[in-house]
Order: C-alpha cells, then sequence, then structure tokens
C-alpha cells in the first residue's frame, strides 16, 4: 500500500501546472496588488476589517454562528481539539491512523496538547460501528473529508449522520478536518453548509483548493470559537500582520470557489482515461479532485523518466511517484486545481501515455 509523505518541488522546466500552480514571489505581490481587497486596513494580531469580511464570510458559507481566522491549519484543528477537550475535562479523541492531525503533524496533539488518541479505521475512512466500539469516553471525534492518505475517499453520508447523532446524544464534539471541505462537496451533492451542520467545528484551508497563499478558517458556535480564541493565543497563531493570507484567501472565495467542482468532474473524466492503460491502476472510487494512482514498474526509471518528460512538454501534471510496500509498485497523488485550465485533458493521457508505454503481452 502506499507510504509515506511527499514534499516535492521538482518540475524545472514547467510552466503550466495541473495543481497549486508554481508562484513566484513577483506573481503574489501582483495578484495582491490587482486584488479589490488590497486596500482596506492592515490588520493586526488577527484583528481588522479584512479578518472580520473573512471570517463572517466563511461562517456564512458553513452554516455557522462565527468563525476564526487562523494563520495555519495545523494550528486551527489542535485549538479546536483543546478547547473541546478542556471543556470536558477530558482528553480523549477519537481519529483515524492515516489522518492529517495523526500522520502529519509530528505528534503535536498528544505532545503539545497532551491528548490522548484512539486511532480507529485502516485503509479506508472508518465508519460508525468502529466509533462505537471504542472503549474509552472520548471527548471530540475527528472527521476528515476527504480523508487523503486512503487516496482522498470521503466518509459515506449515513455514516456521518450516525455519528452526528451518537455525539449529540454521548456529548461528543464532532469535529471537521474540512482542508478540502470546498472540493468535497459535489461528491455528496450538497451544500458546504449542509455538510457542516452535521459537525461542532470545521475548519477549512484557504490555499488548497482556494488558492491563497496560507491560512485557516474555522467555524462553530460563538461559545466554541470564543474559547479557542485563547488557544490560538497559547499555541503561537496571532501575528503582527496576515494581510497576504487574507487578501488571497478573499480572493480565492471570489474567483476560485465557483470552479471547484468542475475540478472534480474534470478529475473523474481524466481516471477513466488513464484506467485504459494497463500499467497503471486507481483502485478506489474518484470522491474529489484527487485520487491517488498506482503505476507498474521501477521508480528511480519512472521518476526520471517524469522530469524528462516535464521539461520537454513544458508542463507538471504530478509529482514524483513514491514507494509502496510492493516493489513492482509505486504511488503518487493526482490532483485537478487552480491554473489547470492551461493544461488540457489530452495532454494529461499523453504525458502518461509517454511516461508509461504499454508492456507488450508475454
Amino acid at each position: 500500500m502506499p507510504t509515506g509523505n511527499v514534499r516535492d518541488t521538482t518540475g524545472a522546466g514547467a510552466n503550466r501546472w495541473l495543481h497549486m500552480q508554481k508562484t513566484s514571489q513577483r506573481e503574489w505581490v501582483n495578484r495582491m496588488a490587482n486584488s479589490k481587497y488590497i486596500d482596506y486596513e492592515t490588520d493586526s494580531y488577527s484583528n481588522g476589517p479584512l479578518v472580520e469580511l473573512l471570517e463572517e464570510r466563511v461562517a456564512s458559507l458553513l452554516g455557522k454562528e462565527k468563525a476564526l481566522f487562523f494563520h495555519k491549519g495545523s494550528i486551527c484543528c489542535l485549538a479546536a481539539l483543546m478547547a473541546a477537550a478542556e471543556k470536558r475535562d477530558n482528553k480523549q479523541v477519537i481519529l483515524h491512523p492515516k489522518s492529517h492531525i495523526h500522520m502529519d503533524e509530528t505528534n503535536s496533539y498528544q505532545t503539545v496538547g497532551s491528548l490522548k488518541g484512539n486511532l480507529i479505521g485502516d485503509d479506508l475512512p472508518f465508519d460508525f460501528n468502529m466509533v462505537q466500539q471504542v472503549e474509552n469516553k472520548a471527548s471530540v471525534l475527528t472527521v476528515e473529508l476527504p480523508l487523503r492518505r486512503v487516496g482522498f475517499q470521503l466518509t459515506p453520508w449515513d455514516e456521518l449522520e450516525k455519528m452526528h447523532a451518537w455525539c449529540k446524544e454521548n456529548d461528543v464534539h464532532f469535529h471537521m478536518d474540512g482542508a478540502r471541505l470546498w472540493e468535497s462537496a459535489h461528491y455528496y451533492g450538497k451544500s458546504v453548509a449542509d455538510i457542516a451542520s452535521l459537525f461542532d467545528s470545521v475548519y477549512v484551508s484557504l490555499y488548497k483548493g482556494l488558492a491563497g497563499i496560507g491560512g485557516a478558517v474555522l467555524a462553530g458556535d460563538a461559545d466554541f470559537i470564543e474559547d479557542c480564541k485563547t488557544w490560538r493565543a497559547r499555541l503561537g497563531g496571532l501575528h503582527w500582520t496576515l494581510f497576504p493570507m487574507l487578501v488571497t484567501g478573499l480572493d480565492g472565495l471570489d474567483n476560485e470557489l465557483p470552479k471547484i467542482s468542475g475540478y472534480a468532474e474534470r478529475a473523474l473524466a481524466i481516471s477513466k482515461e488513464l484506467k485504459q492503460n494497463s500499467r497503471i491502476r486507481i483502485d478506489k472510487p474518484v470522491h474529489v479532485n484527487a485520487f491517488q494512482i498506482l503505476v507498474r514498474g521501477d521508480i528511480e526509471t519512472i521518476n526520471a523518466k517524469r522530469s524528462e518528460l516535464i521539461r520537454e512538454r513544458g508542463y507538471w501534471p504530478v509529482r514524483c511517484f513514491r514507494a509502496t510496500s510492493d516493489p513492482e509498485w509505486q504511488f503518487v497523488e493526482f490532483e485537478v486545481g487552480y491554473g489547470s485550465e492551461e493544461i488540457t485533458n489530452d495532454e494529461v493521457v499523453e504525458f502518461f501515455s509517454l511516461l508509461l508505454p504499454e508492456l507488450p503481452e508475454s
């Protein structure tokens, strides 16, 4: 199965990107200079008109009473967990072993927050039956939508409804790591507010789907958000100014949010074409704008060819491939997002055909 994290910055020669387009410092400055939000008063320690505008807008989109701006999603989620646990005087939390909170934040919820993780699930999102079987009384149940490390898979809607009811009945705070919530609504066929209504708190990202320079927002009821303000300060979340995140985040809500359902539709269409290649496996259904690809071949050869094709073709469709537990198969995460309009589906399919030519039948 796929393993490990990836921070791939390769892509020399590319001037078109299928997701999270590489942006120079000058390009960021130019984007902000052309924003309608650039002349607002500068924020200070997360106070100011742009902060208020962003928080009010996200709270409205998610159907929540209040929202709170953070510079980093990991601090946002940790603040939510800590506030909920402190209120209940209970450090037990339930989460998936492949969730971002557990797998990608160097265990901060336990080492910094002294919380105790009850891990459930494997290579799919956990279901309600697994939640019920947790022996420890928990203060928080967290769900990541979609669960990236198992192939960007979403929890079925009826399972979320059962978890919601169980949390209400047992006074468990239901928190969503919604870093990709914007990308999830299309699959469920529901608004982000409908999805958020099942949860007590929701974190959303300002940079993944929205193409901002960074930042996050936490939404929930007014009392809970007030508690999270304290934890934001305790966790080092107050900064002199963060206006680049605010300006580009608001621009993302204006310009990128309406495009995201199209990215999901396009990812599904591309996946169907790629499956025609016998050296490519896409084992799990495509729920959002991203999915995992498994390819057969030597990893060094594949990555060398990938870099060569990027230089020749001038576009960047995927990161470097990573090893799985099976040496015959390698994997990569495929995502469609900001800037992808400049690359056609045919170009993506051609790239993979050149990268992984069909093997002759034995």
